[in-house]
């Protein structure tokens, strides 16, 4: 399904939660854009389709040169 609207969110992560019973595991993500919005990022662990795995990758210094053409934030 194509999206209509797309955007990024500049944000940090400031806490988290795993919520949901043992079949239907959901991951919360808290997270702070430092401008006093507050955003929550809902992460389904466990797919009912292949593949399921969750794969992930925090890097705090990540540099590209998209990056210049985006708006600055201060998140």
């Amino acid at each position: 399904m194509p999206l209509k609207e797309y955007g990024a969110l500049a944000a940090r992560a400031v806490a988290r939660r795993r919520e949901g019973a043992v079949n239907t595991p959901q991951y919360q993500i808290h997270r702070h854009d430092g401008q006093g919005t507050d955003y929550r990022a809902t992460v389904n662990v466990l797919s009912s389709e292949s593949p399921s795995e969750l794969l992930y990758l925090v890097n705090d210094s990540f540099q590209h040169p998209i990056l210049g053409l985006m708006p600055s934030t201060s998140g």
